[in-house]
């Protein structure tokens, strides 16, 4: 269970840093946009001491099948520099510089753990970084345009990713979505090749909250498990592993 651990806390911290991006100039191109997002993330970390950050955003996954209803969670992130708690409902992460919980609700399981090692996740990291890179460099630009939405205008970008970009990643290409008026990303769509699990994973982004107010139990044992080792509400009819 530790890859999936690893999965989930890497990508709470894409949506967190693809947030904090600076506000590109007003004479860039739509695709140059949305590119500075991901050449400006390398110089963000996490938050520091006594900084909370709070995240809010939607994501919905779409099969393969025409048939077959789309999958919506909505999910919510809070990270210290000490801590991160992952909601989405399905499955859900605690984690700190002891222990590591991953949730599975539809099981009713807990997965106890050592925290995963920061320099193997920020390695990981930064190799994702270089795909985006390369995605922008040499992807094919299928659409760029701005749109009136909901009242907001939107600038829209379609890319077609490089035929040499690592084919294990399955992606066909990615939609954006960038609010114009409020100066960020408001959706991301990814489309997958047939061979994925997954036809489609949409993105959409709320609130964010970099003075987040509320103060973070610690350690993260204790929103699982009390002191002699048992489940604590609403987990007590859970099933606890222990991996560590």
């Amino acid at each position: 269970m530790m890859s999936l651990s690893r999965s989930y806390i890497l990508k709470a911290l894409f949506f967190l840093l693809i947030l904090f991006a600076e506000k590109a100039s007003a004479d860039s191109s739509y695709v140059e946009v949305i590119s500075s997002y991901y050449k400006k993330m390398s110089e963000f970390t996490s938050p520091k001491e006594n900084r909370i950050y709070y995240l809010s955003y939607t994501e919905e996954i779409i099969p393969h099948e025409d048939f077959s209803s789309s999958n919506k969670s909505e999910v919510r992130v809070y990270a210290s520099a000490t801590k991160l708690y992952y909601y989405t409902g399905v499955v859900d992460l605690f984690r700190d510089g002891d222990d590591s919980f991953l949730i599975v609700h539809k099981e009713k399981m807990i997965y106890r753990s050592n925290t995963v090692q920061n320099e193997k996740a920020a390695d990981q990291f930064s190799y994702y970084l270089k795909i985006q890179d390369k995605f922008f460099k040499e992807g094919k630009v299928l659409l760029s345009e701005k749109i009136k939405l909901n009242g907001k205008n939107i600038a829209r970008v379609t890319i077609q990713v490089p035929s040499n970009l690592d084919p294990r990643l399955k992606i066909i290409r990615t939609t954006y979505w960038y609010d114009l008026d409020a100066k960020k990303l408001w959706k991301t769509k990814v489309d997958y090749d047939e061979s994925y699990q997954i036809k489609s994973r949409v993105t959409t982004y709320h609130e964010l909250d970099l003075e987040y107010k509320k103060k973070l139990k610690k350690p993260v044992f204790k929103v699982v498990v009390d002191r002699k080792g048992k489940l604590v509400a609403p987990y007590e009819t859970y099933t606890l592993v222990e991996n560590k």
